[in-house]
């Protein structure tokens, strides 16, 4: 699904459309969508001619919902920062729906990767760190992955969608 927001001028929510903010890199983009759809005009040296508030009424996509804020405002500088990453957009979105910003950095230190649910995630997590290597096979069987998971949940991990982060 891609990303949009429906922004209008004036105050006037009829005057206005959905822009698809996938190849939008600033306010500038908006408004020249906004003039070939004539929603604003255009100067005779064809620059959008509008310099009022752009506002945003709704949005769609797993990114641009996140930016759109109250009283018609849209952060567009953190959408852009968020979206421009070789990243998976719904794991960006679980990543700000958890710790309630975007950093890539910490993102990339956190992403533990996309489970089915925590039992999941914890058995793949218990294997690949060997935490019952040396166990016997016959008491392996006892190991209760769904409390494990529930302590490490509580205690060490955030998941959102399925997309599960160290916490930090």
């Amino acid at each position: 699904m891609s990303n949009q927001v429906f922004f209008y001028i004036n105050g006037e929510p009829l005057n206005g459309d959905w822009i698809d903010m996938d190849n939008i890199n600033d306010w500038i983009d908006i408004k020249e969508e906004l003039a070939d759809r004539s929603i604003i005009s255009r100067l005779k040296n064809v620059d959008p001619d509008y310099d009022g508030d752009l506002l945003a009424a709704d949005a769609e996509g797993a990114l641009c919902s996140i930016f759109l804020g109250r009283y018609g405002s849209f952060d567009l500088d953190d959408f852009i920062e968020a979206r421009n990453n070789d990243f998976d957009e719904d794991a960006v979105a679980a990543f700000i729906n958890c710790f309630s910003e975007w950093n890539k950095s910490k993102f990339e230190e956190s992403y533990l990767g996309q489970f089915e649910d925590d039992i999941a995630f914890i058995m793949e997590q218990t294997e690949s760190y060997g935490l019952l290597d040396g166990v016997p096979e016959s008491i392996k069987f006892y190991f209760d992955y769904e409390r494990f998971a529930s302590d490490e949940m509580i205690n060490s991990y955030d998941c959102d969608n399925g997309h599960y982060f160290i916490r930090w």
